[in-house]
């Protein structure tokens, strides 16, 4: 007589198994990609840049302030701290004159642009540019804003690393 014998716990490799292998080892190896990979030096700087807010109302122009949080707004990181303001300059739009044949600038005295200078620490990496705690920073950048008494949406200008 044959004797039966128990189910042994190990059966044969299949591709099921393979399978969950595969992509244990992809889910592991994103996994060191995105911990260890640098994509160059990401050394921590001092940058300034400067960001411009265009058409603020006369009433709010003094409502940023040298020493304000930056934030951005929708994920209410901060990404500076405010170290220079020029709210010197109106708002200006350029429109053709047919009188005069030419583009003439025409100025709102009760409208200005605002120039803002934040001071931040941030990571440069090689084809991305600067970001502050993962905001990107970069000349011709939109950035939704938030300060202590004032919100709006500007663009970055400029920006260079602290001497």
């Amino acid at each position: 007589m044959q004797e039966k014998t128990a189910n042994k716990s190990g059966g044969k490799f299949n591709a099921v198994d393979l399978f969950i292998i595969l992509v244990a080892t992809g889910l592991i190896g994103v996994f060191l990609i995105t911990v260890f990979a640098t994509g160059g030096n990401t050394d921590t700087v001092t940058v300034e840049y400067t960001v411009r807010f265009e058409n603020v109302s006369e009433a709010l122009a003094d409502n940023i302030r040298i020493g304000d949080s930056v934030y951005e707004s929708s994920s209410r990181t901060l990404i500076g701290i405010v170290t220079a303001v020029d709210n010197s300059s109106h708002y200006t739009v350029y429109e053709y004159d047919n009188e005069k044949r030419a583009v003439v600038p025409i100025e709102y005295p009760d409208k200005y642009n605002l120039k803002v200078m934040v001071s931040a620490d941030a990571v440069f990496e090689e084809d991305e540019g600067y970001s502050v705690d993962g905001i990107r920073i970069a000349v011709g950048a939109g950035l939704n804003l938030r300060f202590a008494n004032y919100v709006g949406n500007a663009y970055c200008v400029e920006i260079s690393e602290a001497e």
